[in-house]
């Protein structure tokens, strides 16, 4: 059990929070390739830091975001005090003598009573033949009053499901040992060795001329980002999984040591734009990818790319690498069977501002008066449909004549558009699925969530975000029906209108290779996991005037916000 004493941290730590803003990017080899901009980041200065070497907190420049957040009402686990448990909770694994260096965090977990732990390691070489990175480390043996203030021991690293989390990470791609001979690291790199060592071989060595090893115009980067992914194509999955790599990120911006007066592992700018993420699963890249680039500017390369590259593994030199904390390690992933009471988060917050800041989705211009109000209903082609949804809203439409329905297919969308018409809603309703992640992009303060849910499930997600974000929350109910017993209802002039925001046929087509990748994915695991029951592949149907009594009172939510005032009745 972890000491559970809060570290209060001067005002000067959470300096160190930077927004990052440095653009560098490379293709699937970082030797002399041309550059490609990254949306919405600015060039860094070229300008090394006067004196990298010294640490001096006091002269830390302000935090785009943290310093502007309100704690007020923030539960400790989603507030900066959740990054100093972790802080509080690091050790060391490896001898003093050993070449590489491996730091741990940890933090226990009082919602499941389980440790969530991340990882920095430090001077690690890639092992081609293997496939791996090898890190030249003497696990040592952690003290009684490490473990029982919460280190867990290296072979307990915390594995979660879809093959993912630190363990899952250092078993497959990362080979923990001690090397009592190391190879030199060009041998290691590209499986060679010296003919010459072999006393049988009487032969003279071939006097070959060397190739000379061209200087890369970008440099090799100094970090990896290792990223074993639960799916590609959920938004709820894929946005808890970047959502954590985030706040990972986060923690190795602040101060380290046991006396938090060590510098940092991790630095902006310039650490940033020599960071790539690396891919360990064999997912398709899906469309949150550009995301991984927030704080490992370059372009993400999958770890069998980058094996298969002479060129650039041969200029590769020993490397940092990022084990970060999983997507199911989220506490709002954690929170979801839990009615919340938080009522403020600053660490969604700035996640919610780093993603639209990142797709440039500015928040809309202020309403005029007189302007309707914009009701979005996540529109899914699948399964988990609204029976006769068309004629619902064709008549939500006629009987509320303050409003504007959209019909959105979000998932035909690329992802900065959902993000842009998420901030341009004004209540989002759908029934109960990923889509309504996209109430994290709601304009905090000023919207309203209608969740409908299937009969006898439980999930308090979506209502714990949208208390978090101060939006209001409005659920129901409603019928499961096999899908062959839905209709769209009615059709007509009143539903195209509605449904005008859609994808093209090409991104419809990706997004149907994208959902059958992931539906792959579940069956394989469904069992296994037991999070799935038939309400992920059934329709939804709900009786009319039940519908029209939950939507029209987060209408009349809206009545006083913003530009409008308006009557209830």
């Amino acid at each position: 059990m972890l000491n559970k004493k809060r570290f209060v941290v001067p005002a000067l730590v959470l300096l160190l929070y930077l927004l990052p803003n440095g653009l560098s990017s490379t293709f699937p080899s970082w030797r002399s390739r041309p550059t490609e901009p990254i949306a919405n980041i600015s060039s860094p200065d070229a300008s090394p830091d006067a004196s990298p070497d010294v640490f001096e907190p006091t002269t830390a420049q302000l935090p785009e975001y943290y310093a502007e957040t309100d704690v007020d009402g923030a539960c400790s686990r989603f507030s900066p005090a959740y990054f100093d448990d972790f802080r509080a909770h690091s050790a060391s694994y490896c001898s003093e003598e050993s070449p590489a260096k491996l730091t741990c965090f940890h933090r226990f977990s009082s919602l499941d009573s389980s440790t969530d732990s991340f990882c920095y390691a430090q001077g690690a070489v890639l092992d081609v033949q293997l496939g791996k990175f090898h890190l030249d480390c003497d696990l040592r043996q952690l003290s009684q009053e490490e473990q029982d203030n919460g280190i867990l021991p290296f072979d307990r690293l915390p594995a979660y499901w879809y093959e993912t989390g630190p363990y899952n990470i250092f078993e497959n791609a990362i080979d923990v040992s001690a090397s009592t001979n190391t190879p030199a690291v060009n041998e290691i790199e590209n499986g060679l060795k010296d003919e010459r060592s072999n006393p049988q071989d009487t032969s003279q060595p071939t006097q070959a001329e060397p190739t000379p090893t061209p200087t890369p115009s970008i440099p090799p980067p100094k970090t990896l980002l290792l990223l074993k992914r639960e799916g590609e194509g959920n938004p709820w999955h894929c946005l808890m999984e970047i959502f954590s790599t985030f706040m990972t990120f986060d923690i190795l911006r602040m101060p380290s040591g046991l006396s938090q007066d060590q510098p940092p592992f991790f630095r902006d700018l310039n650490d940033s734009k020599d960071t790539q993420a690396i891919i360990l699963d064999g997912r398709n890249d899906g469309p949150y990818f550009d995301l991984w680039r927030l704080f490992a500017h370059r372009k993400p390369l999958r770890l069998t790319d980058l094996v298969s590259d002479p060129a650039a593994v041969e200029s590769l030199a020993p490397v940092n690498l990022i084990i970060p904390l999983a997507g199911s390690g989220n506490p709002l992933w954690k929170d979801d069977v839990l009615a919340g009471q938080c009522a403020n988060s600053p660490n969604l917050n700035v996640f919610s501002h780093r993603v639209v800041d990142f797709y440039g989705a500015k928040s809309p211009s202020p309403r005029a008066q007189g302007q309707p109000i914009i009701v979005t209903f996540v529109w899914r082609r699948e399964h988990r449909r609204l029976q006769n949804e068309n004629t619902l809203f064709a008549e939500l439409s006629r009987r509320n004549p303050h409003i504007s329905v959209r019909m959105v297919d979000f998932a035909a969308l690329p992802f900065g558009d959902q993000v842009r018409v998420a901030q341009e809603s004004d209540i989002l309703v759908g029934v109960h699925g990923a889509g309504l992640t996209h109430s994290m992009f709601l304009r905090q303060g000023t919207g309203a969530v209608v969740e409908i849910l299937p009969s006898g499930f439980e999930h308090r997600g979506f209502r714990n975000i949208a208390g978090m974000r101060n939006l209001g929350y409005f659920r129901t109910h409603a019928k499961i029906i096999p899908q062959e017993k839905w209709n769209a209802g009615e059709v007509g002039e009143i539903v195209d209108s509605m449904q005008a925001v859609t994808g093209t046929a090409a991104e419809a087509k990706q997004k149907a290779t994208q959902d059958e990748s992931h539906s792959i994915t579940t069956r394989r695991n469904r069992e296994k996991l037991g999070r799935r029951d038939e309400w992920h592949v059934k329709d939804i149907e709900i009786e009319q005037d039940r519908f029209f009594e939950i939507v029209e009172t987060a209408i009349k939510f809206m009545y006083t916000k913003g530009p409008w005032s308006l009557d209830v009745n």
